[in-house]
């Protein structure tokens, strides 16, 4: 029993410092410390890649948007207990302000306390269905990114959590059985592929394309433009960490779809494609709130991440690498 409050405790101080840095208040640490800590922290997120671009918001919209987040961190806590927030990512705060919007019903924003700073009031989203179905949808994928890590032998801070998100896990599965059996049937199809070295980026990224088709699906709001949405941007998470990924995956002998990085330039094409179709796909929604909020995420976040991913593998061509692509477009033509 003491052994176990005294875990709990840890997980607890843990969770608040991940929550510390993800809210930047980090102040006191150099550049490069905060760098390496952003790696080990999107090793241990499902992805993290959809996110706002602060500069370009309103106070207020950046602050809805830290209110939903605060929002899903509290309700997944309150839900599936305080280890998931561990998984807690900035994807899911992006879903549920998605779907929140696209509903009917006001959602309360009201002022909260933390653990990590009780002193210090935050804006906190509460009775939102939409955080609570993101809530269970982000730690079934937490889990399974878990297994999977363990799957590559990857150490990860997260593998220590496996033990507590099993009890989540089944919860999850109970609340929502069709949708987790649709998603564990396409995450099964991935890890084939990935095990036979699948080199058809366009067949591996497919299924993930589909368990994200399904996540954007939430009960009540059966939009098929909602699918769509979840389908291109799956396609382009899958495409976008792969890309990220690729170093380290080359340097530890892991799967990654792409070989070599004139591979990842040509997949410039297919990225922006879908991100293209995400757009369009945005557009045809009848949002009801947060637009502001939501376009600066469609159109300057995702873009933004995009052009990073491809332009930190641009730079580290070497100019007879880019020699020899050049030579190879114009065989082509």
């Amino acid at each position: 029993m003491i052994k176990y409050i005294l875990y709990h405790c840890i997980i607890e101080l843990q969770v608040n410092m991940f929550q510390l840095y993800r809210s930047n208040d980090v102040y006191n640490v150099g550049k490069s410390t905060k760098q390496k800590i952003d790696v080990h922290i999107r090793r241990l997120l499902v992805f993290g890649y959809i996110q706002a671009a602060k500069e370009e918001l309103k106070v207020k919209e950046w602050n809805t948007f830290r209110a939903y987040y605060c929002g899903l961190c509290k309700t997944q806590g309150k839900l599936l207990g305080p280890v998931t927030r561990l998984g807690l990512s900035y994807d899911f705060t992006v879903l549920s302000i998605l779907l929140d919007s696209v509903r009917d019903s006001q959602t309360e924003i009201v002022q909260g306390r933390c653990m990590l700073n009780p002193l210090r009031k935050r804006p906190v989203a509460v009775s939102c269905e939409a955080l609570e179905y993101c809530a269970y949808m982000s730690v079934e994928l937490t889990y399974y990114k878990i297994k999977d890590d363990m799957l590559d032998h990857t150490v990860s801070a997260g593998i220590a959590a496996l033990p507590f998100y099993a009890p989540p896990h089944r919860k999850v599965k109970r609340a929502y059985a069709e949708k987790t059996a649709v998603i564990e049937q396409r995450l099964n199809e991935l890890h084939k592929l990935e095990a036979e070295n699948c080199r058809n980026v366009d067949e591996v990224a497919e299924q993930f394309a589909k368990i994200m088709e399904e996540v954007f699906a939430m009960p009540g709001l059966e939009d098929r433009v909602l699918r769509v949405l979840g389908y291109n941007l799956g396609r382009w998470l899958y495409l976008a960490d792969a890309i990220d990924d690729f170093e380290k995956d080359i340097e530890k002998g892991q799967y990654n779809p792409f070989s070599t990085r004139e591979e990842i330039q040509k997949s410039a094409v297919p990225l922006w494609y879908n991100l293209g179709e995400v757009a369009k796909a945005y557009e045809l929604l009848d949002l009801k709130k947060n637009k502001g909020l939501l376009d600066n995420i469609i159109y300057v976040g995702l873009q933004g991440t995009t052009r990073r991913l491809l332009e930190q593998h641009e730079n580290d061509i070497q100019p007879e690498e880019n020699q020899q692509a050049a030579m190879e477009r114009k065989n082509i033509k």
